[in-house]
């Protein structure tokens, strides 16, 4: 394609189906669809610091799900029907 003299200019007509040309249907989708992330990209090459920035994202919701659900001192907690076998060593 020929964008002619000025191809950093956005020019809507570019981007119509003409006689000569037709545009591709799926030209403007994600090249990985099912994968929840685009940002990431996805397969084999996919971004090396995705683990630990979704680690590093989770990190303020943690503190404050933290901050909500603060341990009183001097509560304990008991497990109920849990049942433990002991042996002799």
């Amino acid at each position: 394609l020929y964008w002619g003299p000025d191809p950093s200019e956005f020019k809507r007509e570019r981007f119509v189906d003409t006689e000569t040309y037709r545009w591709p249907r799926d030209a403007c989708k994600p090249a990985f669809t099912n994968h929840p992330s685009f940002a990431f990209s996805g397969g084999p090459r996919s971004c090396i610091g995705q683990r630990f920035t979704l680690a590093l994202a989770a990190k303020p919701i943690e503190r404050q799900r933290r901050e909500l659900l603060k341990w009183k001192p001097g509560v304990t907690i008991t497990p109920r029907n849990c049942r433990v076998r002991l042996r002799r060593r």
